[in-house]
């Protein structure tokens, strides 16, 4: 344009372009256009612009009407001419780049400061350059996704390589320039553009001395805001460190983003970390420790968010796109660096410190040595070590890899540093960092080889054998499929296709089961350090007599989590040794104050004890011992009593949380504790052995913890079988103990004597708790009590026991009133309020199942010896019926004695012991209900109160005298058992032994009279407001309306017609007469009062249903009207 042609030229070269060809518009058409709009847009002529505008509407319709390619129009108008430009951009900005090269080595600038190499008018081109494409790239993305993400690798590797040429400050200029324009919330391609950006800015083979590596020298900065800039994210960390700062930051920001953004930029942390791990240049003394430094913030960032990070108390269900579980850590990708088996070991790396193995490790080239006096002193043993570093990639443990990072450095100042970053942290923060330890422990665990899952193709061995690392000199080649060669020899073994993968998959899951055994040994060797040299820096502070044992607490939790996730023999033998170092140098906090550590330590220790590895159960006997000797070191000689106590706790908790036991291996570590007891020298003499049988044997008559124990693991128990009253009753019991213990300690002015309104047997089995040496260790408060009364509210309330909550609320709500929580008080009043509700509708609907009852008798003294002619009262959840606890109990010593060797005895007979086979054993199951007498009755009218706190039973035996039964009334009889447990319902136990039991014969008429009068009862129940229509229709049909052989009539016509005077023979018959007569005055009256109730309840389309029972009424009252010579019949 810059030789454009005078007017006149112009205006015939423009009308001769007419006639130009369809083929040749076609070709060149997006240039013929940026011409003619160029020159449109340029010309100051009108001539020429309506010539231009005259050939575009030629070109037009050429296009559309002649050629029929209007689709050439349209992707003119929506696509710009840049795309092409964008594909290829790698090339031009290569282009660049090399002309920038061959500029400084010919003008010999390359010895200039960089600063001074190119001129300022270059530095505003490349600025331009970038402010029209990085705009460009943040609009386009979603248009042009392959052309913008290959503009976007040509800028990357653009800024990447102008770092080598350019002024390093104008460089990161432009990287500020292009990540402001990127912000939260983006899309996840912006991200990917982001994080591509940083990945390859930050894997200059420069990196580390473009963020000038610091070592901190806490003799020379003795200002504490000062060291804090440099373990912070700070502004000045940030400026001193740009790369490293950036990096961090943008990691920090996308942890709020979603899963896998989150994973991308863990990934290139991660896999920046691990080539510095690789690199050969810095593995000198001192370089990785201060490489490390530059990550240090990182464990600030985890601590922020280590509430989102799962602690394994809870099961996690990862997305299968997340690398389908935990167990798939070890990411099988190529961006991960695998490192490649040998056996040699460069010497200039050898003062890493890492794991003690007794034998050569095929992990990688790069063997180190640990060379810890820590270890050395508490273990006693230094070896030659070999280790893996390798990191992981997945939601959940991925910030662990660098957090572990963090920690290891190389071991030569990384006590040193870790001493400045503790100094510089609060108490919270060191409690975050000790459960971060914990969380590490727990993801990088080694999961067995069989719950290994390679995620990869089939073909990953192929491509990772012929693939190197791209980012830094390839010093280790990828594991290399030894069992995939195949020869040409006539020895070879042919194998299949299937055959060959099947090896190849085996080989590459028997590599990746390396990795991660490795990987989880050095974590927990790199954990301990860290321990060990916690434990030197606040070994004063921690056992002063002004520590808090909370803090002691959590150190000590992280050793136990090594016991909790098992390790391999090689890091047990360690971690077994810096606990005795723990034991020896933190007493005080295990021996005062709470118990729980104590507890806690002994219970991972005696489930050590019961190992499948003779070397584990050794170390554990040995740790045991030496607690149990610094116990008594620790009372100045006076007793073990902690240990001894948490011993038989942890046994009950073992015991009870059924774990299984293997008895010769558990035996056999008992005899190895004894052993030691008895070959140490200086425990001879003391008594000791005596002490400890004598406190054995008085431990259980009063102490509170081991008495806590086994309630609440009942309580779990039956929580898990679905028995919620026995769990109710047993976190009640808990709270009496501890009330009766906080009374005794003047806490508080009332004790176990407070629950006797839920329940007598409360406070009959805990009251008389003492004082002495077994409750010394017990520290419960008034919080703890309070806690433990809301648990029982909660279960009580599952349980249906409403009526209970009401007594239960009057021990919680003056703890409230005192403390003036007026919160906590109207949720206890609404809570209240709820279950009062609740008792309305329950006993207006009867839909309460409160449970049934029944009696149980075992008989076989070879089979059930103690129980044996033992009757027990079993009480059973909701509507279990007879036939149900029946086979229950059969199949349960069915499969302990024998399929035939059990027998039920179904009916309630006497049992003759000399009758039954003494080779089965005989179970006799008799369904039985609550007994009260008249009295207990008048107290006890709903359903809940004759359920609750029960201590007799009923049941009954109908048969007829003589040879021949003739199954009429007058001629039945019945034997009735009351009988009374040494216990009232609910209880912590399902099942109570009867300690005493009544037998009664009633003659046929006194049968008689007692069934009139439950007639009598039950419809003076279903009268009491409010009325249940349902269950007072059911009532009268089975009063009124029944059939002449059992209902009302069939009694008196037996035992009150006129005809039979001739059976009356004595005096006593005739009152029972008289009785019986009351009684069917009673019932008449009862059941009219109903008939009444129901004919003002029911509805219209009911009113023949009750029109029938009325008839059945009057039909009745004339019958006994005859019979009794009185009138029953309402006026």
């Amino acid at each position: 344009m810059s030789a454009m042609p005078a007017e006149s030229e112009t205006c015939k070269i423009l009308k001769a372009a007419h006639a130009i060809q369809i083929s040749s518009l076609i070709s060149f058409l997006p240039t013929i256009l940026n011409q003619l709009f160029t020159l449109l847009v340029n010309t100051t002529s009108e001539e020429i612009g309506m010539n231009v505008i005259r050939l575009l509407i030629n070109i037009i319709h050429l296009l559309t009407e002649a050629a029929d390619r209007k689709d050439l129009l349209l992707s003119y108008v929506k696509l710009p001419d840049c795309n092409k430009f964008m594909k290829y951009s790698a090339i031009f900005f290569d282009i660049i780049v090399k002309s920038m090269a061959q500029h400084l080595l010919d003008s010999g600038r390359i010895k200039m400061h960089r600063n001074e190499r190119f001129p300022k008018e270059f530095h505003d081109k490349i600025e331009s350059l970038f402010k029209v494409f990085v705009p460009y790239l943040i609009h386009k993305y979603k248009d042009l996704p392959e052309e913008t993400q290959e503009l976007n690798k040509s800028i990357c590797h653009f800024i990447k390589r102008s770092l080598t040429l350019m002024d390093r400050g104008f460089v990161f200029k432009m990287v500020r320039f292009y990540l402001q324009y990127f912000g939260p919330g983006d899309s996840r391609v912006l991200h990917e553009f982001k994080f591509q950006f940083i990945r390859e800015l930050c894997f200059h083979e420069h990196y580390i001395p473009l963020n000038m590596p610091f070592a901190v020298n806490p003799k020379k900065q003795k200002k504490r805001n000062t060291l804090i800039q440099h373990f912070t994210l700070s502004e000045e960390f940030c400026r001193e460190h740009y790369l490293a700062g950036l990096l961090l930051m943008e990691v920090k920001s996308s942890l709020n983003e979603v899963s896998n953004i989150r994973r991308m930029a863990l990934g290139v942390l991660r896999e920046l970390i691990a080539k510095h791990d690789l690199d050969d240049r810095y593995q000198n003394k001192g370089q990785l420790s201060r490489i490390a430094l530059l990550y240090i913030p990182w464990m600030s960032v985890v601590l922020d968010n280590i509430h989102r990070i799962p602690d394994g108390t809870e099961v996690c269900k990862v997305n299968s796109h997340d690398n389908a579980s935990l167990i798939h850590r070890m990411s099988t990708s190529s961006s991960f660096i695998f490192p490649t088996p040998t056996n040699s070991t460069p010497n200039k790396i050898k003062n890493r410190q890492t794991l003690h193995i007794e034998h050569p490790s095929p992990l990688r080239s790069s063997m180190h040595v640990r060379d810890s006096s820590y270890f050395a002193a508490i273990a006693g043993q230094i070896g030659n070590t070999n280790g893996a570093s390798t990191c992981s990639l997945n939601s959940f443990s991925s910030d662990m890899s660098q957090e572990h990072h963090a920690l290891n450095g190389d071991g030569g100042d990384g006590g040193e540093q870790m001493y400045i970053w503790w100094d510089n942290c609060s108490d919270s923060e060191i409690n975050a960092f000790m459960i971060v330890l914990e969380i590490c422990l727990y993801h990088f665990r080694y999961v067995g080889k069989i719950n290994l899952v390679v995620s990869e193709s089939k073909d990953f061995s192929r491509q990772a054998k012929n693939s190197k690392a791209s980012t830094l000199p390839a010093r280790m080649a990828p594991p290399a499929m030894e069992n995939g060669a195949e020869t040409n020899g006539s020895g070879t073994l042919n194998l299949t296709s299937n055959q060959r993968e099947n090896l190849a998959d085996e080989a590459v899951k028997n590599n990746q089961a390396m990795y991660e055994s490795n990987l989880a040994t050095e974590v927990g060797m790199v954990i301990l350090d860290v321990l060990g040299w916690f434990s030197l820096k606040f070994h004063t502070a921690y056992t002063s007599a002004r520590c808090d044992p909370n803090d002691t607490l959590k150190l000590g939790s992280v050793y136990l989590k090594f016991l909790q996730h098992g390790q391999s023999e090689h890091l047990s033998k360690h971690v077994f040794a810096a606990l005795r170092s723990f034991i020896n140098n933190f007493s005080l906090g295990i021996f005062k104050g709470h118990a729980v550590l104590c507890g806690q330590i002994v219970y991972e220790l005696l489930k050590a004890c019961d190992s499948h590895l003779v070397a584990i159960r050794h170390e554990a006997c040995a740790v045991l011992y030496l607690l149990m000797r610094t116990n008594f070191e620790f009372s100045k000689r006076k007793g073990l009593t902690r240990v001894h106590l948490q011993v038989i706790i942890s046994v009950s908790q073992m015991i009870g949380n059924v774990i299984g036991l293997n008895n010769a291996r558990f035996q056999e570590s008992l005899s190895m504790i004894n052993t030691y007891a008895f070959s140490d020298k200086a425990m001879k003499g003391t008594g000791e052995a005596a002490r400890a049988q004598y406190s054995l044997a008085n431990s259980y008559a009063s102490t509170p913890e081991l008495r806590h124990t086994w309630l609440l693991t009942m309580a779990r128990n039956h929580e898990q079988n679905g028995n919620i009253s026995e769990a109710a009753m047993c976190y009640l019991h808990i709270a009496a103990l501890m009330a009766e213990y906080l009374k005794l300690k003047g806490t508080i002015k009332w004790g176990a004597e407070a629950f006797k309104g839920i329940s007598p047997n409360i406070a009959r089995d805990e009251i008389g708790l003492k004082l002495d040496s077994g409750a010394q260790d017990s520290q419960y408060t008034e919080q703890m009590l309070l806690d433990q009364l809301k648990q029982c509210a909660e279960f009580l309330d599952k349980s249906e026991r409403f009526e209970c909550l009401g007594e239960l609320y009057r021990l919680i709500v003056p703890i409230y009133e005192k403390r003036r929580d007026y919160y906590s008080l109207m949720s206890s009043h609404q809570h209240l309020s709820q279950v009062y509700t609740k008792i309305i509708e329950v006993n207006r609907s009867g839909k309460r199942m409160l449970g049934r009852f029944y009696r149980v008798v075992f008989y076989g003294q070879a089979y059930f010896e103690e129980d044996h002619g033992i009757e027990y009262v079993y009480k059973e959840p909701k509507l279990t019926t007879l036939s149900e606890i029946s086979e229950r109990l059969f199949k349960q010593y069915k499969d302990k004695f024998g399929n035939d060797l059990v027998k039920m005895i179904m009916d309630s007979s006497p049992v003759n012991v000399n009758d039954l086979d003494p080779k089965i054993a005989y179970i006799q199951v008799t369904h039985v209900i609550p007994y009260f007498c008249k009295d207990e009755l008048d107290n006890r009218q709903n359903e809940f109160e004759q359920n609750h706190d029960v201590d007799r039973f009923v049941f009954e035996r109908p048969y007829f005298e003589g040879p021949s039964p003739s199954g009429k009334v007058e001629d039945q009889w019945k034997a009735k058992t009351i009988i009374r447990t040494s216990y009232s319902f609910p209880y912590v136990l399902k099942r109570i032994p009867v300690k005493e039991s009544q037998n009664s014969v009633l003659t046929p008429i006194e049968v008689a009279i007692e069934e009139m009068q439950n007639k009598v009862t039950e419809l003076q129940e279903v009268i009491l407001p409010p009325a249940d229509v349902k269950k007072l229709q059911l009532r009268l049909q089975g009063s009124i309306a029944a059939t002449v052989h059992s209902g009302p009539f069939a009694y008196a016509k037996a035992f009150l017609d006129p005809k039979n005077k001739d059976k009356i023979i004595d005096e006593l018959r005739l009152v029972k007469i008289e009785d019986l007569k009351q009684t069917f005055r009673d019932f008449m009256e009862v059941s009219w009062t109903a008939l009444k109730i129901n004919e003002r309840l029911i509805s219209n389309d009911q009113k023949e249903y009750h029109s029938a029972l009325h008839e059945n009424y009057i039909k009745l009252s004339r019958e006994l009207g005859e019979l009794l010579n009185e009138s029953f019949i309402p006026t």
